[in-house]
């Protein structure tokens, strides 16, 4: 492969993937008055069309009246199907 098509090849993938968030993926239901709220980093691939997600992390939010001692500090979620 040449110079000036290696060049080529990168210069046409260089922007091919765009990263932002993180941003709310999945809200589902904890307990009585509880939420879990996960939050992901969400990629586009251009050359694919595809979207994933990565660095998940999952926080647990009280809704409406409920004593702090109610509130866990984690909550295992499961995976979504």
């Amino acid at each position: 492969m040449t110079r000036a098509s290696l060049a080529l090849l990168l210069l046409l993938t260089a922007g091919c993937v765009s990263q932002a968030g993180p941003f709310v993926t999945h809200i589902r239901y904890a307990g009585p008055g509880l939420l879990a709220v996960e939050k992901c980093m969400v990629e586009f691939t251009k050359f694919t069309n595809t979207v994933s997600t990565e660095d998940c992390s999952t926080e647990v939010v009280a809704i409406g009246p409920v004593a702090p001692q109610m509130v866990p500090q984690v909550v295992p979620v499961p995976p979504p199907r």
